[in-house]
């Protein structure tokens, strides 16, 4: 099974008021080897939702991209050269937390195996007693991990999908599983993760992260 991509999220301790592009002005410039294509800005409306985007940041081939909204932004990325590149990873986590406050993180990888009969075999491998012939099966579950000896949560989600590739158009059938480790909900007290903490901790959750297999 192999890992498709990668999702970072940072949720701001204050509402970003000031101009996005230029708050993160060195983010852009230091990373314009990756978001290669000119920054989308948006103006707001009174009454918009604080996550939605209001500056987008793409690559030329699509593959990767990150969203700035008023209270977080997100690094998605499906070029693996990124993907398993953990240093470009921290350095991004670095630009970020140099010029905003953090108190809420998510680390959320993708992982597909093609599988025409995604649905039996999720069937088999986590459902007891079920003789149905199920079809779009899925589950989803948290669990608490700890990461430096801190508890996390450690939200998995497994089903059977049919995946169209945005270039090629080709519609694959298979079994994708999601990890997603965060803190939400357990910052209770809104304390700042620093920039050094939050590398410490994805560095942590890195070999969870990247691999496909699943305790239940």
């Amino acid at each position: 099974m192999k890992i498709q991509s990668i999702q970072i999220a940072l949720f701001f301790k204050d509402l970003l008021i000031e101009r996005p592009d230029l708050k993160f002005r060195a983010l852009i410039d230091n990373f314009s080897d990756v978001f290669d294509t000119m920054p989308t800005q948006f103006e707001l409306p009174p009454g918009t939702p604080n996550d939605v985007p209001f500056l987008i940041l793409k690559s030329k081939n699509n593959l990767t991209n990150c969203n700035v909204s008023r209270s977080r932004i997100d690094f998605f990325s499906e070029d693996l050269d990124y993907v398993e590149n953990q240093d470009k990873l921290l350095s991004y986590i670095n630009e970020v937390t140099n010029v905003i406050e953090i108190i809420n993180f998510g680390f959320i990888t993708t992982h597909f195996e093609k599988d025409e009969n995604a649905s039996s075999d999720i069937v088999k491998k986590y459902f007891k007693n079920v003789n149905a012939d199920l079809k779009e099966v899925s589950l989803s579950f948290n669990t608490l991990i700890k990461l430096n000896r801190e508890t996390y949560n450690c939200n998995i989600a497994i089903s059977d999908i049919k995946q169209q590739n945005l270039h090629t158009k080709v519609v694959r059938k298979g079994l994708l599983i999601q990890k997603d480790i965060n803190s939400i909900n357990l910052n209770v007290k809104n304390e700042v993760y620093t920039g050094t903490k939050i590398q410490s901790l994805f560095k942590s959750a890195h070999q969870n992260l990247y691999s496909s297999k699943v305790d239940v």
